[in-house]
């Protein structure tokens, strides 16, 4: 009942926001952006949850550096950098005139605090492998702070652009989960929690002003509510559409634009390496072997997928395909059940409310049922997922996709939810993190692949595709997901 009752609302509110829509769209400067899960706070740099960039990245927080929509590394709050010659010294140069959405000004003592506070012993930050080889912070000046690191990376300006990077304001920073203060184009204006994020232009902005002066961030996890509001153009964009199935429809709609692009989001079936049963290789194997890829991206996405074999994007120049060593194969899946310590208990397979996680369930219990596998699928809110899956790690199997770039090291954490250890892999990813030409990186970064795929460190899926249906007259929304933002800098109404 509470679910329709905030259905109904949601629908209420967006269809008063459209009746007050000038049809000219050309004279607007406001947008509903329409995103299926939300956040359960709004700052990035103390949380793991993909849907906290989506609102922030960019059009809130910003950080020394950006990725831009071409996956590019380009300046952002330093202008440029130095890296000395053996790749140890970054020396940025900030941007001045910059102020934070409270008013106070930004400086080097802002870097200081941010990368100490996100290395800091009492740091929650969930990306904070990004900070391990820093040696000291020192500030040269009000605008020039010099970063000197353990070891050699190549790297680092990348790994600043992150969102676990941004800077932040010492005094808002305890309150930014739930009132945000960053540098960008937009300032938070108010959350109606369970429907919608209210953003307003930055007036103070330092850089180029953005086209809209207010976006609503609207959530509908709900797909067919989410087809509905988009269709009927109660809602300007959905950059994350979750109901494939629906594609072809919207297509016929001579208001909306589709595009299909490619995300960071390798899909996996992750495996709790913690668990003894999940520890055995034959029971892992016997699951690999059983899991047919191609049905779950036929009936999961609706062909809208790539299969993967490894923890990178297929779209990736270092991907290779690997899907040789546990192929889908019945029999042979059967055959290491046979030999493994598997003796007839439920497995669970805990699932998110994405789309896609609920979906690729259903295939997935019905694959290993198929092979002797009794299976319990056990369906959760965003935030009992993140309780007890992702920092409880309590469960045994979950599909989830890891939207950060370049997150292969994951799997090098001793305290992440996989439980997942092997000392050669460590050591890969150790040396990946200091290597300074292309050539060695790619042999590492394929050897690592290797290892996870042999080891069937999880069930490699399919990369998500980023699926986004706007209006006609949008312009300037980001095709493709080189990082996990929904960034509305510069969407305007042609």
């Amino acid at each position: 009942m509470r679910f329709f009752i905030t259905l109904i609302l949601i629908t209420t509110t967006l269809l008063l926001s459209a009746c007050s829509k000038d049809d000219d769209s050309a004279k607007r400067d406001d947008v509903v952006i329409g995103l299926a899960l939300e956040p359960d706070h709004l700052d990035p740099t103390a949380g793991a949850a993909g849907a906290i960039d989506e609102v922030t990245y960019h059009n809130i927080f910003e950080g020394l550096t950006r990725i831009n929509h071409n996956a590019e590394i380009v300046p952002m709050l330093a202008t440029k950098w130095q890296i000395s010659e053996n790749a140890t010294i970054y020396d940025f140069t900030l941007k001045q005139n910059v102020t934070f959405h409270n008013g106070e000004t930004f400086t080097a003592d802002d870097v200081l605090f941010s990368l100490n506070r996100a290395r800091g012993g009492n740091s929650v930050n969930a990306q904070k492998i990004l900070f391990d080889n820093i040696k000291t912070i020192e500030k040269i000046s009000d605008f020039q702070i010099r970063i000197i690191l353990n070891q050699s990376d190549s790297d680092f300006a990348y790994k600043m652009a992150w969102g676990d990077a941004v800077m932040i304001d010492e005094s808002s920073a305890d309150n930014n989960k739930q009132h945000p203060i960053g540098t960008g184009a937009f300032v938070f204006d108010s959350w109606q929690k369970g429907q919608k994020i209210t953003l307003k232009r930055n007036p103070d902005y330092h850089g180029n002003a953005p086209a809209l002066a207010q976006v609503i961030f609207m959530f509908l996890s709900d797909t067919t509510a989410a087809f509905n509001a988009i269709s009927t153009q109660v809602i300007d964009g959905f950059p994350n559409f979750r109901a494939a199935e629906q594609l072809e429809r919207l297509s016929k709609n001579e208001n909306l634009t589709i595009t299909i692009g490619s995300t960071e989001g390798e899909t996996i079936l992750a495996i709790n390496h913690a668990k003894p049963l999940m520890n055995d290789i034959n029971v892992r194997r016997a699951i690999a072997h059983a899991i047919n890829k191609q049905a779950i991206i036929d009936g999961a996405m609706f062909g809208y997928a790539t299969a993967i074999s490894s923890h990178m994007p297929s779209h990736h120049p270092f991907y290779q395909d690997l899907s040789h060593i546990t192929p889908f194969d019945i029999s042979i899946a059967k055959q290491y059940l046979a030999k493994s310590i598997y003796q007839g208990e439920t497995l669970q397979i805990d699932l998110p409310p994405s789309g896609y996680s609920r979906r690729s369930g259903e295939i997935i219990a019905a694959q290993l049922r198929a092979i002797g596998i009794a299976v319990e699928l056990n369906n959760m809110e965003w935030s009992g997922w993140l309780k007890d899956v992702f920092r409880g790690k309590n469960y045994d199997l979950t599909i989830i996709a890891h939207t950060e770039p370049n997150d292969m090291n994951i799997y090098a954490r001793n305290d992440y939810y996989f439980s997942y250890h092997n000392d050669e892999f460590n050591q890969i990813i150790a040396d990946m993190q200091y290597a300074t030409d292309e050539a060695t990186l790619k042999n590492l970064s394929q050897r690592a692949q290797q290892i996870l795929a042999e080891t069937v460190a999880a069930g490699f899926l399919f990369q998500l595709p980023k699926l986004g249906v706007w209006h006609k007259n949008l312009q300037g929304y980001w095709a493709n997901s080189p990082i996990q933002a929904a960034d509305v800098t510069d969407i305007s109404w042609q």
